[in-house]
């Protein structure tokens, strides 16, 4: 019975942690390692363990969610499709480097990118006067990169990929938040091979994240309907910020 119990408050509370993640998702690209990560270690799960869960929970995710904003025609899934070639082949890689490294390690990667992610978003505008820069081979290039990150540290690229975007490829917040969510599609299909291979993931979990993320993600992307890109991107800071201090005060 005692065994039953906590079975039971164990995916209750992973299906609560899933929720959230995938409103976070929607709403703002992020979600899976963003915010799915830091919840699990700040109750309890080692970081390893809380990278499994998270690349589950982001496959499935952003691809529902992609699907949805294709459906609502605000990505053109052709045109940004080589940050996921770029994506798959980071991805396996950055998996295999984490067999390698230490969760000390793990945590201080996660809180610098993190940081960098909050310092761009906040010294880059809204929206941008200037046309999107364009090229495949650059797309492939920051595909690989954030790719390899991903597979380190359980993020699914868009807590990078939507300040590149913003800051270097004059991407209005908007539309990087859409391709930053397409992105995680490949990053984390990646990192959970790689993951599993190397015995990171409990399939299980992570099914229970990402069933409740679906529903998360619906909603997020409705609710991302009603706001302008300034508040877009002041409420995306906050998310950043309360990231950050919940990593802090578990790494100290």
């Amino acid at each position: 019975m005692l065994a039953m119990i906590i079975y039971l408050k164990l995916h209750i509370l992973l299906g609560i942690v899933g929720l959230f993640s995938g409103l976070m998702s929607g709403f703002f690209g992020v979600g899976g390692g963003t915010v799915t990560v830091p919840l699990l270690v700040f109750f309890g799960f080692n970081i390893k363990s809380a990278v499994g869960i998270s690349v589950i929970q982001m496959f499935f995710g952003s691809i529902y969610g992609t699907y949805l904003n294709f459906k609502r025609g605000n990505i053109d899934i052709r045109k940004y499709s080589p940050f996921l070639l770029g994506g798959l082949l980071g991805g396996f890689f950055g998996a295999f480097l984490t067999s390698k490294v230490s969760e000390h390690f793990l945590y201080l990667l996660f809180l610098l990118i993190l940081i960098l992610a909050i310092l761009r978003v906040f010294f880059s505008p809204a929206e941008h006067q200037l046309p999107e820069k364009e090229s495949t081979i650059l797309y492939i290039i920051i595909g690989m990169f954030i790719g390899m990150l991903s597979g380190m540290i359980g993020v699914g690229g868009a807590i990078l990929m939507t300040p590149i975007l913003v800051g270097f490829l004059n991407f209005s917040i908007k539309k990087a938040i859409t391709v930053s969510l397409y992105f995680v599609i490949a990053s984390s299909l990646s990192a959970l091979v790689g993951l599993t291979y190397f015995g990171h993931v409990d399939i299980s979990d992570g099914l229970v994240a990402a069933l409740f993320s679906l529903f998360g993600v619906w909603f997020g992307i409705y609710l991302a309907t009603f706001v302008n890109a300034k508040k877009h991107k002041n409420l995306l800071l906050i998310i950043y910020i309360i990231t950050l201090a919940i990593l802090i005060s578990k790494i100290l």
